[in-house]
């Protein structure tokens, strides 16, 4: 309804920008939901390509509600994004969009950033940058750059920021590189941060439990969440989040997942004071069998 009433583009640019900062998904559900649309081409365009490139995300549930979002928005471009095949294809969709505003070409230049390759220590700066566009941007984008151990350094540096988003940024890029130094910090931020942050942590160390060769880290990442379970619990959002996360690509998660799982639902189990609760938690741990196995 706000977006309704805002009849000048800048304005409603702003706004979608603002609201993007806290949440993606408001952002798309406004555009898909609004009956009259005053944001720029190019702000849209935006939206658009980050839903499309959530489509493969790791986690189930983010791949998932993208896809739905896009659905949502009934726009030729939304199909398109929709229906690409491949990120290749959502870079040529972005390199096709016209776009006359100036911001639009640096935000072009870095979204379709070729994946694999080296980041530029000006790119990981950008995870400071107060246009949220900018910085979520850049934040997703280094989640498949390569970064050098002084680069992640610079990483683990901007979670001292004073700002709550520019820490959970920095611990949503995080996520991608798994290292004992990534996965101490992050597992300390689970107690000592913020809500959004802990948010953005817990998910990172789903991924990197995910994504690491080394069975000895995942064990240790795990470990952390289940002797940090009270910490977990202090937030309803952080909670749903580690119980959305556990559910991976099945043809990615590691051997051995469902057990991992299940040892911090258990501490959750055991801290629960209703038969109600209790019974969650083992509905839970029989969603993972029946998707991974014992």
């Amino acid at each position: 309804m706000t977006m309704e009433q805002i009849a000048d583009t800048d304005a409603a640019d702003f706004f979608l920008r603002q609201v993007y900062d806290w949440n993606i998904y408001a952002a798309g559900y406004v555009i898909a939901e609004a009956r009259e649309i005053t944001t720029s081409p190019e702000m849209q365009i935006v939206i658009l390509a980050m839903f499309a490139e959530r489509r493969w995300d790791l986690i189930n549930a983010t791949a998932r509600k993208a896809s739905d979002t896009l659905s949502l928005i009934r726009t030729n471009e939304a199909r398109e994004f929709l229906e690409a095949a491949s990120l290749q294809r959502v870079f040529e969709l972005v390199n096709n969009a016209h776009g006359e505003r100036e911001w639009f070409g640096a935000w072009r230049e870095l979204f379709t950033h070729t994946p694999g390759t080296a980041s530029s220590d000006e790119e990981v700066r950008h995870i400071s940058d107060r246009d949220s566009v900018m910085g979520w941007t850049c934040s997703n984008v280094l989640k498949r750059l390569r970064l050098s151990d002084a680069q992640q350094g610079l990483l683990r540096e901007f979670l001292g920021s004073d700002e709550e988003v520019i820490r959970w940024r920095a611990a949503h890029v995080l996520g991608a590189f798994p290292s004992p130094e990534n996965v101490d910090i992050l597992l300390r931020l689970l107690e000592a941060d913020a809500r959004a942050v802990r948010y953005g942590a817990t998910r990172s160390l789903v991924e990197m439990a995910a994504l690491t060769i080394d069975d000895r880290l995942r064990r240790v990442i795990f470990e952390g969440f289940a002797n940090r379970a009270g910490a977990i619990q202090e937030h309803r959002s952080v909670l749903e989040e580690f119980e959305r996360a556990i559910f991976i690509n099945k043809q990615k998660a590691p051997q051995g997942w469902t057990r991992l799982a299940a040892s911090v639902i258990e501490r959750f189990q055991r801290q629960s004071t209703t038969w109600e609760q209790g019974e969650h938690w083992s509905r839970l741990v029989q969603r993972l069998i029946d998707e991974y196995g014992v």
